[in-house]
């Protein structure tokens, strides 16, 4: 694993890491560089929760583009829980969270972010009925678990 840069305190920036696993659709375990497992969660989008409708297509379509493969984190610090919170790129350069969006896959996230291009991609998205748009009220991540802790 290579690290680079620094948000403050010795925090790297990015880092180039192997994905040991997928856990959702907006949730990955890297190899830390003390090779520990270290949980990422992807930056500026939500997922569906698994239990939901789209949930394990969402995390299938993580899968198969980068478990098990090298990929390159652009870090945006951290979240409530401690996790690591990432860009993704794969090894051709191409940002998994705007793919997640743009093929319907996730919500973009708008209390952390207000990407326009990515709001963009989530509009086309939700206009050609794309993935989780194919419904017509798909029921956000955040709605869910909020239903589902109460």
């Amino acid at each position: 694993m290579i690290l680079m840069g620094s948000i403050g305190w010795g925090t790297p920036t990015t880092l180039d890491a192997h994905v040991a696993r997928v856990i959702d659709g907006d949730t990955i375990q890297i190899i830390s560089p003390k090779k520990k497992l270290q949980h990422v969660r992807l930056y500026g989008i939500d997922a569906p929760e698994l239990g939901q409708k789209s949930g394990v297509a969402s995390s299938r379509y993580l899968s198969n583009r980068i478990e098990n493969k090298r990929v390159h984190i652009v870090l945006h610090g951290t979240d409530y829980y401690g996790r690591l919170l990432g860009e993704i790129y794969d090894n051709n350069g191409q940002n998994i969270n705007k793919e997640m969006v743009q093929f319907g896959l996730a919500w973009v996230y708008r209390r952390a972010v207000q990407n326009a291009q990515w709001l963009k991609l989530e509009r086309t998205a939700k206009k050609k009925r794309v993935g989780l748009w194919r419904r017509h009220f798909p029921t956000p991540p955040w709605q869910y678990r909020k239903q589902t802790t109460t």
